[in-house]
């Protein structure tokens, strides 16, 4: 409970510096609010969609009000903490404490850690308030339970994982068709423990959106949008050093050959990345996201094994004999760590760097439609962003404290092509007005506030509406 509460009080501690959601959590931001007035709207086509785990905790937070993004960033966030905390604890548990040397649980644990804060997208995530590293933290926490001897507590937590992420949900189905196949839990109690996934899942979008299967459809239309191939999104994976991490995670399992559960792990892993790739080949959206779960899960055994790589060293040292193959172990372990160290270290400040520059023009936004307000925004057209800045759209919906269907979620000109009843209000930066194709739309500075414009926008092909400013 106490490394909890420590977690906790980082996680709020860090939204000292410029702190905000971006696409995905602000609609689970909304929403909650939303579920909490019973006015629940999920047919916004695009991103987001509706995800149950995130709501189910932004809904009671929606109470205080204006402080919920806040809020949730800090509880993704320590959840995020937690994960590690929990790698390090795993790392160390899979390899068990040899008598007299403690410096092989602590180099696990210490390597699982670099490796998942490292890992292609986990740090975006936390910083933004993505539900990956929760869920990842949810992963962890159900294997330790696991290898502790439980079987009710895993399937638990992995249920609470598949709120987030469907991927997970070949995962909770096997393993919960092994627990009542082995007899450590009756089919009722099976069956009630994964009931929550189809009835939050598809329920949530029932209601919201008229359509049970709304995200599943929105989801196919934005694979066919982007297009991103299989091979650069295991190229984004596993690029810039982080190759190491299944090369040490294969090292540990040829050093252990009769651990069972290293392999077991292993071949889960393995058997998780074909099965994402098998859905992107099938049409499934494809982003790198969608893999920090198993690559999270392999660092904890790349942890695994460059703690069994200096077990293995420690006892050549009180052996006379030892196999060759240890010295070689030890350097390929040191070279993988430095690897992943260095190429990956790199990448933070990059990171870190982008999230403040995101956060502070989404303040500034915030702050510029808060001043406006809704009735003087709204009253020239509907809200509209450019393009480039559509992760803010959810955010201005929030702030305005409507819907996000009220935000325009189209391209602005092709949104104009005859689909709009009325004008549009584009929030753009000072300095980059608006430039759309004459024979589709034009447009107008209707007004300014701090470092925005206001544009309105209006189809060429109608007569000019009446004069407005905001």
């Amino acid at each position: 409970m106490g490394l909890v509460v420590a977690c906790l009080a980082l996680a709020a501690l860090s939204l000292v510096t410029p702190s905000v959601p971006t696409t995905d959590p602000w609609g689970w931001i909304v929403w909650g609010r939303e579920v909490a007035h019973l006015d629940l709207d999920t047919s916004s086509g695009g991103s987001p969609s509706w995800k149950p785990l995130p709501v189910l905790l932004t809904t009671p937070l929606s109470v205080l009000g204006d402080a919920l993004p806040e809020l949730w960033l800090t509880a993704a966030r320590a959840g995020g903490l937690i994960g590690l905390v929990l790698a390090v604890v795993l790392a160390g548990r899979l390899l068990g404490c040899p008598r007299g040397a403690v410096a092989v649980p602590v180099t696990a644990g210490g390597a699982a850690v670099l490796g998942v804060a490292l890992s292609t997208g986990w740090l975006r995530s936390l910083l933004h308030g993505y539900s990956e590293p929760v869920v990842l933290a949810l992963l962890f926490g159900a294997v330790l339970a696991h290898v502790g001897g439980r079987r009710t507590l895993p399937l638990v937590l992995l249920v609470l994982g598949g709120l987030a992420r469907p991927e997970l949900w070949a995962v909770i189905g096997l393993y919960g068709l092994w627990v009542w196949r082995s007899g450590a839990l009756s089919f009722t109690r099976t069956l009630l423990l994964v009931l929550p996934i189809p009835v939050l899942w598809f329920g949530g979008d029932l209601w919201g959106a008229g359509d049970a299967l709304h995200g599943s459809s929105e989801a196919a239309s934005i694979a066919n949008l982007r297009k991103i191939t299989l091979g650069s999104m295991l190229s984004e994976t596993f690029g810039g050093g982080m190759l190491a991490v299944p090369v040490l995670a294969l090292l540990g399992v040829a050093l252990r050959p009769q651990d069972r559960t290293l392999r077991l792990l292993a071949g889960a892993c393995a058997g998780y990345i074909g099965y994402l790739c098998l859905l992107v080949a099938l049409g499934y959206p494809s982003t790198s996201r969608f893999l920090e779960l198993p690559v999270g899960m392999m660092c904890v055994l790349a942890g695994a094994g460059a703690g069994a790589a200096l077990q293995a060293a420690l006892e050549r040292g009180r052996r006379a004999r030892q196999p060759r193959y240890v010295a070689a172990a030890v350097l390929l372990a040191a070279a993988c760590v430095a690897v992943l160290g260095i190429a990956r270290g790199s990448t933070v400040p990059n990171t870190v760097s982008g999230a403040h520059e995101r956060a502070v023009l989404q303040l500034d936004l915030r702050a510029t439609v808060a001043k406006l307000g809704r009735e003087r925004l709204m009253r020239c057209g509907d809200p509209i962003l450019p393009a480039d800045l559509h992760w803010n759209e959810a955010a201005v919906a929030f702030t305005i404290d409507d819907h996000l269907s009220s935000v325009r979620r189209a391209l602005p000109w092709n949104a104009l092509d005859g689909e709009l009843a009325r004008p549009a209000v584009m929030l753009a930066p000072l300095g980059t007005p608006p430039e759309p194709k004459p024979w589709l739309a034009r447009a107008e500075a209707i007004g300014r506030s701090g470092k925005w414009g206001l544009y309105r926008i209006s189809p060429s092909t109608a007569a000019p509406p009446p004069p407005c400013r905001a």
